[in-house]
C-alpha cells in the first residue's frame, strides 16, 4: 500500500475520501462542541467503528494523515487476524496466508475504502480463532455480535450466521440466540430511528440474465486483480483482460476447494460449522438484490466472510493442500497484476482528465465500453473532500461543506436538503 499512498498523496481509496472529511467534522465536534452545522445521530449506527477510528486520528493528525494511518491500522489488524487464524486451525501457512490475505486484507471492498467492513473481517477471523467451545458462549456471542454491528451491517449479519451455524452443529442454538439478543436490540433501535434511510441511490438490474451476469461479475471481483482508476483513466486493456482471467481462475479454484470440502464432510458425515456457515453466506450473497437500503451490491460484502469460513473448513489440519495451492496461486497472480495497476498510476494520472475527480464522474472515457471498466476503483473519487478537510484543519475553522453519506453517525444541521 505504501507506493499507492505516496503516488496518490493521500488516503484515496474510492469512498474513503468522504469518510476522511467526516472524520474532520467529527474531530471538530469533539474538540469544539460546535453543533451549528453538524451534530451526532441519537441512535447507534453500524459504521461507527471505522468512523470513530478516523475521527480519533483526526483529533491528533491532519485529516489526510489520519486517513493514511487508518488504512495502515486496518491492514495491520487484518494481517494479525489472518496469522492468528492460520495458527489456531493449523492451516498451510503459505497457501492459506496468500488466500486469506486476499479475502481479508486486500479485498475489492478494501480498494473501495470500506474500512469498517475490513475491520469486521478481522473480527470474524478473531472469532473463528477462538477455541471452539468458547464460540457459542452467550457472553462471547454478545460481545462479538455487538462489535460486529458497529463495524458494518453485513459483517453483523455474517457473524450471526457463523455463530448460528456453530450453535446448530454443537447443539447450543439457544445459547447463541440468547447471546444475539443485545445486538438485535441495537439493530431494532437503528432501523426505527431517523438514522436509517432507504436513500435514493438504488442500483437497478434489468431481468434475470443481467442479474446472473452481475452476480458472476461480483464473484469475479473476489480475485486479486483490481483496476485502479485515477483521473478517469484505468489499466491498459491487455492488463485488464489478463486480470479478469486471473480472477476467473481464482473463482474456479476456490469453487473446487469448496466442493472438495463438501465431499469430505459428506463422506465423513461430519460437517464443520465453518463450512455450513460459509455455504449459507455464499448462497445468500448470490440471491441478494443488487442493492439494499444504502448498500450497493450487499452480496459482495458477504463473499469474504463466506470465503474465510470455507477456507478454514477446507484447509484445516492441512487438508486439500493441492487445491489450496491452486487457489492461492490464482490469488497471488491477481495481486501481482494489481501491483502492476499500482505501478501505472502516474501514467494513468498523466493520461487522464482531472475533471473526472468529481464524485459523479470517474468512469471510462467511453461509457459504452463495459469491458473497459471491469473491476474499477476510482481512487480519486473524493479527492476534493480530503482537500476540504485539510483546508479546514489548516485554517482551524469549522468544515462548511455538507455531508454526503447517510450511513454515518453525523447529520447536517444547516443544510439537510443536500444530505443524500
Amino acid at each position: 500500500m505504501l507506493p499507492v499512498l505516496v503516488m496518490l498523496r493521500g488516503p484515496l481509496l474510492q469512498d474513503l475520501g468522504e469518510w476522511v472529511y467526516e472524520a474532520r467534522v467529527g474531530a471538530w465536534l469533539v474538540t469544539t462542541g460546535d453543533t451549528s452545522r453538524f451534530t451526532v445521530t441519537p441512535a447507534p449506527v453500524p459504521y461507527l467503528t471505522a468512523q470513530a477510528l478516523l475521527t480519533g486520528l483526526a483529533v491528533m493528525l491532519q485529516p489526510s494523515l489520519a486517513g493514511i494511518a487508518g488504512i495502515l491500522i486496518t491492514i495491520t489488524l487484518g494481517s494479525l487476524a489472518v496469522g492468528t487464524l492460520i495458527k489456531e486451525h493449523r492451516l498451510p501457512p503459505l497457501s492459506a496466508g496468500v488466500l486469506l490475505t486476499l479475502v481479508v486484507v486486500l479485498t475489492s471492498c478494501f480498494w473501495n475504502g470500506y474500512l469498517g467492513h475490513q475491520i469486521g473481517l478481522a473480527l470474524i477471523c478473531a472469532y473463528l480463532a477462538l477455541p471452539r467451545e468458547l464460540r457459542t458462549r452467550p457472553a462471547i456471542v454478545a460481545g462479538v455480535t455487538i462489535a460486529g454491528f458497529f463495524t458494518h451491517g453485513m459483517t453483523w449479519a455474517a457473524l450471526g450466521v457463523i455463530a448460528g451455524a456453530h450453535g446448530l452443529v454443537d447443539r447450543r442454538l439457544a445459547q447463541v440466540a440468547i447471546g444475539s439478543l443485545p445486538s438485535l436490540g441495537l439493530l431494532a433501535w437503528f432501523v426505527t430511528s431517523a438514522a436509517s434511510s432507504s436513500g435514493d441511490g438504488e442500483l437497478e438490474v434489468d431481468g434475470p440474465v443481467q442479474l446472473a451476469v452481475y452476480k458472476a461479475y461480483t464473484l469475479a471481483k473476489m480475485g486479486g486483480y483490481q483496476n485502479l482508476f485515477v483521473n478517469g483513466s484505468g489499466d491498459w486493456r491487455a492488463l485488464m483482460l489478463t486480470g479478469a482471467a486471473a480472477n476467473c481462475a481464482f473463482v474456479a479454484a476456490f469453487a473446487a476447494l469448496a466442493v472438495a470440502a463438501i465431499v469430505t464432510a459428506t463422506r465423513s458425515q461430519t460437517w464443520r460449522p465453518e463450512l455450513l456457515a460459509g455455504l449459507i453466506l455464499l448462497g445468500v450473497a448470490l440471491v441478494m438484490p443488487p442493492s439494499l437500503v444504502e448498500i450497493v451490491n450487499p452480496g459482495e460484502r458477504l463473499l469474504s466472510p463466506a470465503a474465510i469460513c470455507i477456507a478454514v473448513a477446507a484447509l484445516a489440519g492441512g487438508q486439500h493442500r493441492m487445491l489450496g495451492r491452486a487457489a492461492a496461486t490464482a490469488a497471488g497472480l491477481g495481486l501481482v497484476l494489481t501491483a502492476g495497476s499500482v505501478a501505472l498510476l502516474p501514467t494513468k494520472a498523466a493520461a487522464g482528465d482531472p475533471d473526472h475527480r468529481d464524485p459523479t464522474a470517474g468512469q471510462a472515457s467511453d461509457a459504452t465500453d463495459r469491458a473497459g471498466v471491469l473491476f474499477q476503483h476510482r481512487l480519486d473519487q473524493y479527492e476534493s473532500r480530503v482537500a476540504a478537510a485539510d483546508a479546514s484543519w489548516r485554517a482551524k475553522a469549522s468544515p462548511t461543506e455538507p455531508l454526503i453519506f447517510k450511513t454515518t453517525n453525523l447529520v447536517n444541521v444547516t443544510r439537510p436538503d443536500l444530505e443524500r
